[in-house]
Parts: C-alpha cells; structure tokens; sequence
C-alpha cells in the first residue's frame, strides 16, 4: 500500500502562521506537520508515499529533499490551482494508477490511529473504500447502517441531507470524518475518470456509494485532533508528541 498526503491548501485558519510558511511546515514541538504524518507512516511500513502540493510548494520539497526524503520514496504532484481532495487524486493518477490502494492522510491530522488494523480491516471487508469516522461533535456527518457502510451525509447546520435510495434516516448512525481513508483500486479507476477535474472527495463517495462498497472504520478510543486551527495547534504543544510519531 501507498499514502497520498494532502498537503497543498492554504490554511488560512492558521495565519499568520502560514502568510510565509505552508501548513506542512507549521511546527508542532518543533516538528513539521509533514514530519509528524510521514514518520507516522514510516512507522506502520508505509515506504512510498505522493504529496500533492500548491501554496508554498516547493518549500515543501525543498525540505523533504533536506531530510533526505526521510529514507524513503517521495514523490510530489503540483497543481497549478487547487483541485479539491477529489481532484488532487485524480491529478496525480500517473503516480497512483499501479494498482495499489491509496491511504490517504491529511497533512493536518494528528492521530494515534492503529494503522494497521485500519488497513486490515479494509483488507478484511474487501472493500472498496474505507474511511475513518469518529462519534464527535460536528457540523458535517457522514451516516452509516448497522453494517457501517455509508449511507449518505448530513449537514445539521444548513438542514442538507444526501441519503442513498431507500435509506432510513432514522435507523443510520451519524459519524464525522477523521481526515483518513483508503481507497482500493476498483474506486480509484472511477475516480480518475471522473467528468470534473476539481471536487472534493466526498462528493465522489456521496455519488458512488450505490456502487462502490464504502464503509465506516470507527475508532472512538484513538485520538484526533484537527492541527488546522490555531487553538488545536496550540494545545498541541502541550501533548506528548512521542506517541504520534
């Protein structure tokens, strides 16, 4: 299996930090947030990885390169504009087009998700994508059925729903995105041929969840916590960073 970092926004919740500086660089104790996620990686054997990159990119590089690409193949796709998680995939299907499932990890994510049983499960389910999904207070949920396949989304805020046919809303179990997921190659090849070129990932699962097998991979005992904005960023001074490393 190969991991595709996204890394390539503005983060725009964590100016100024980032008016010179990419998020991938913004430090935790030190530590890039793209150092964090690739030795998190590293560590459950994950040795080829793809970083997409725009704001601030070839910094981005410029460090790997320093680190000596952390002992590991690193690849980098560039968008010219941001395409979404969706189409940052789909842009760089040249480097992902082998066959191979795709974890996919934010670059913002700090977690202490067993890695491998996650990937075991998606092994486990054959499934074609598998997502990792929390009982925590959101604004957005992904919502699934007894089995934790998907179902559709809601937004509680705005009242939206997308639901699969025939889904009870009533019966489905409201959970949100941890900003990692593994997505097989059955999903991959429909996915880059999807008719858009910038989308975001979820709208390709909402559209797909009638014929791909998409399921919910729960872990309400791991931490998560989301490093894109600045009170998260600055708690996480405080943690012991040794145990997401």
């Amino acid at each position: 299996m190969r991991a595709f970092v996204l890394a390539a926004g503005y983060g725009k919740r964590l100016r100024p930090y980032t008016a010179e500086v990419p998020k991938a660089l913004v430090k935790v104790q030190g530590v890039p947030m793209i150092e964090i996620v690739v030795e998190r990686l590293k560590k459950f054997g994950i040795t080829d990885i793809v970083v997409n990159l725009h704001h601030y990119g070839s910094k981005i590089e410029q460090y790997i390169k320093e680190k000596n690409f952390f002992g590991i193949n690193i690849r980098f796709s560039y968008e010219d504009e941001l395409l979404d998680t969706g189409g940052a995939i789909k842009h760089a299907s040249h480097l992902l087009n082998d066959g191979r499932p795709v974890l996919l990890h934010n670059v913002d994510i700090l977690s202490d998700i067993d890695l491998a049983s996650f990937t075991g499960e998606f092994e486990h389910k054959n499934a074609d994508v598998l997502l990792a999904v929390k009982d925590r207070k959101t604004t957005r949920y992904l919502l699934f059925d007894k089995d934790n396949r998907l179902q559709g989304w809601e937004n509680i805020k705005t009242g939206e729903k997308i639901l699969r046919q025939y889904a009870d809303l009533s019966s489905l179990n409201p959970l949100a995105f941890s900003g990692i997921h593994i997505i097989g190659n059955n999903a991959l090849e429909k996915l880059f041929f999807y008719p858009e070129d910038k989308f975001s990932i979820t709208k390709f699962y909402l559209e797909y969840m009638e014929e791909l097998g998409i399921y919910g991979y729960p872990h309400n005992d791991d931490f998560v916590m989301d490093l894109g904005k600045l009170d998260s960023l600055q708690i996480a001074q405080y943690l012991d960073l040794r145990k997401f490393l």
